[in-house]
């Protein structure tokens, strides 16, 4: 059931219906809810519902667990709770090794004795991905993990835990929302204000003509040349990289804005997921802009138990290399994303070797000087996150070899008509952006007289009608 479906609009319609013919009694909202989005899950493949309950029942258990062991003095209840989270993260990642990677393993470790005449036969699994369980697992760990560190307290109530896990806005592409954040929202009362509705429409009608209009348009460069790449150079392949970025930003981002949308609409707010990633001036900067809620997640749960930043420059340097890895193979089972992690973690760490110059996020505006230096930085940090994108995007060593080797100034008959059409579909984006580096954008939207504020609404849905992409085609993050 994709957002941009009619089929999902009908679904949504029904659920709010319900929900707000049950609005004195919160509880049974939750239960609603949870019917709904087991509902919504198993429209995409019902015979992983109980994956999906198991692994809520699991990391449930383990938090009530820890809890229990937290009344306890001395060693042997550190020790309890030790074990009980362990357990629980070992069952987590154990099912997402399975599931995701098993295969990807596998295949590696044959080809790599191959290399030196040792011969294994391969062992695969034929089974299916389930939908976003990169999502719903990361999420339910934080359960454990919070109530492990005294942010949070076990719930008495099996069923708002599972509505957690299981929320319909947030278990395909997240955002990747923590226990401790989200729990407390659904164990109380939720208002629907008229300002929280305003915020809802302008994310949602912003959200679909990002994927539709923006993203769907502009992927129609990136495919033709990734799938034909062999038949593109030169400046064709700078253009398409370029779609790249402005198409990952375009469908995630409006993915998590339709998401944080309809989750406004009942009466919740979920993570901010992105701000103005392409305006960063360092990798830092970038990965505090760019999928938060995911950076954070891998900074809480894995660079700081890792040591963080706290074990001096060296070992602070090869922690963000392991945790940028694990980002990359996190987002699928390939060397690929794995080498796009890499590459981040190189930039994360270089630029670490400059000090408070490397980290800052400065940008304020003192003259001449400090334009060119805040534009110069930006300038370059987009070349090096499309440079990364090249890798994410392609499906082989080889194509992401020849995309690099093949780049240049080169043009061919379609490059104007491409360069044309990126721009075209680009645009809105830019303007967007531009304006979203006013801190409360949202807020000032819903603040306009009603009439400017529809006429905004209406030029977006007629370009939606207009322009749009009616494909219905999946978001990207959908896969992973």
């Amino acid at each position: 059931m994709i957002f941009t479906s009619w089929f999902f609009i009908i679904f949504l319609v029904a659920v709010l219906a319900a929900y707000f013919a049950l609005s004195r009694w919160w509880r049974w909202q939750n239960v609603l809810l949870l019917v709904a989005s087991y509902v919504f899950y198993a429209f995409w493949d019902w015979r992983f519902l109980g994956l999906l309950i198991g692994m809520t029942l699991v990391n449930y258990l383990a938090g009530g667990a820890i809890s229990r062991a937290s009344r306890l003095d001395g060693i042997a209840a550190t020790n309890r709770k030790r074990l009980w989270l362990g357990l629980a993260i070992a069952i987590d990642l154990l099912v997402l090794a399975t599931f995701k990677y098993f295969n990807f393993f596998d295949t590696s470790f044959v080809n790599f004795f191959a290399l030196f005449g040792i011969h294994f036969d391969i062992v695969s699994l034929n089974i299916i991905l389930p939908l976003g369980i990169s999502f719903f697992t990361f999420m339910a760990i934080t359960y454990p993990f919070d109530i492990y560190r005294g942010k949070l307290t076990h719930t008495k109530h099996l069923h708002d835990f599972a509505l957690f896990v299981a929320f319909f806005p947030t278990i395909v592409s997240g955002p990747v929302e923590r226990a401790s954040h989200m729990l407390p929202q659904f164990q109380s009362p939720r208002q629907v204000t008229s300002e929280k509705v305003d915020e809802a429409l302008w994310l949602i009608i912003w959200g679909f003509f990002q994927k539709l209009v923006i993203a769907d348009n502009i992927g129609l460069i990136v495919n033709q040349v990734f799938n034909n790449y062999t038949q593109y150079q030169g400046l064709d392949i700078i253009i398409a990289l370029l779609a790249f970025a402005v198409q990952i930003l375009a469908d995630f981002s409006g993915y998590t804005d339709i998401a944080r949308g309809i989750a406004r609409l009942l009466g919740f707010d979920l993570l901010l997921n992105f701000n103005v990633p392409y305006f960063s001036i360092n990798p830092s900067d970038f990965w505090s802009r760019w999928h938060m809620s995911l950076s954070q997640w891998f900074r809480d749960y894995l660079y700081i138990p890792l040591g963080g930043n706290r074990k001096g420059k060296w070992r602070t340097s090869i922690n963000l290399f392991i945790t940028m890895v694990m980002v990359g193979l996190w987002h699928g089972a390939a060397w690929t994303f794995a080498i796009w992690g890499a590459w981040n973690g190189f930039l994360l760490a270089f630029y670490r070797l400059f000090g408070k110059a490397g980290q800052s996020t400065d940008r304020t505006i003192r003259g001449v000087w400090s334009f060119l230096s805040v534009f110069f930085r930006t300038g370059l940090m987009v070349v090096l996150v499309v440079a990364g994108w090249a890798a994410f995007r392609a499906t082989s060593f080889d194509q992401l070899a020849y995309l690099f080797t093949k780049m240049g100034f080169s043009t061919s008959s379609t490059t104007l008509d491409s360069l044309w059409h990126l721009f075209a579909f680009a645009l809105p984006l830019i303007v967007v952006q531009i304006l979203q580096l006013r801190p409360g954008f949202t807020s000032f939207l819903t603040k306009l007289n009603p009439v400017v504020r529809g006429l905004v609404y209406g030029i977006l849905i007629v370009g939606i009608i207009i322009f749009g992409q009616h494909e219905f085609s999946r978001f990207i993050y959908q896969g992973f």
